[in-house]
């Protein structure tokens, strides 16, 4: 499949924010799911949403979290 037509059909999954680092920020907007991609395409994954939430822990919606692994594989390819 095209790749810019797999991206379009992930985009209204996630959010995406450019910082004045130029590192991209993506936010699942399903779940408490996070990424970002630097400059030199490397992905760091994230639990958003738990600080100050009184947990240790959060579960991880795979499902999601796949999906977001995949949208951010798509992104840097």
């Amino acid at each position: 499949m095209n790749k810019n037509l797999e991206l379009l059909s992930y985009s209204r999954k996630f959010q995406i924010k450019k910082t004045k680092e130029n590192v991209y920020e993506i936010k699942h907007t399903m779940t408490n799911l996070g990424a970002t991609i630097n400059k030199d395409n490397e992905i760091k994954y994230y639990v958003t949403g738990c600080y100050d939430s009184g947990c240790d822990w959060e579960q991880i919606d795979l499902e999601c979290f796949i999906e977001l692994k995949e949208f951010c594989e798509l992104m840097i390819k």
